[in-house]
């Protein structure tokens, strides 16, 4: 009995003494540039999201799968600032911005996972489909003060 109580101590000792990302899933939860700042408005979003889509495409083409996680959760991030910013939603737009953000933070981890396995085609085809709910997002007309 003493026995197993020093290995269960032991085992707990050594627990803390390990870094935490030990214990961390695999991949890039958070974007890697903490320091991005967010736009004030809607349409400087969609400006910034824009920019990113293309930074995310010319990665593709270049076939640099392991950067895609970068673009790709600095779009998410931007879009997940929409609803704190001023808009005139209604609650059926609401929930649709709220459905909409739900499937672009699935497949920015989508991407990520796809990147990281350096699958080009299973990255070009949530790529696709990203982009068009990004689109749907841009269309939403009450987004835009």
């Amino acid at each position: 009995m003493k026995k197993k109580m020093m290995i269960v101590i032991a085992c707990f000792i050594l627990g803390l003494m390990l870094d935490a990302s030990v214990f961390a899933k695999q991949g890039h939860e958070s974007n890697d540039n903490p320091k991005m700042a967010i736009p004030a408005t809607a349409s400087e979003i969609f400006t910034a999201v824009d920019m990113r889509v293309k930074d995310l495409e010319n990665i593709i083409a270049a076939n640099t799968l392991e950067k895609v996680h970068v673009a790709a959760f600095e779009i998410r991030d931007l879009l997940l600032a929409l609803p704190e910013k001023p808009n005139t939603l209604s609650e059926e737009g609401k929930k649709a911005l709220k459905s909409s953000l739900r499937i672009i933070k699935q497949q920015a981890g989508l991407l990520d996972k796809y990147g990281d396995a350096n699958d080009m085609a299973q990255t070009k085809a949530v790529f696709r489909k990203y982009k068009e709910e990004i689109e749907k997002i841009k269309k939403m007309p009450d987004l835009k003060p």
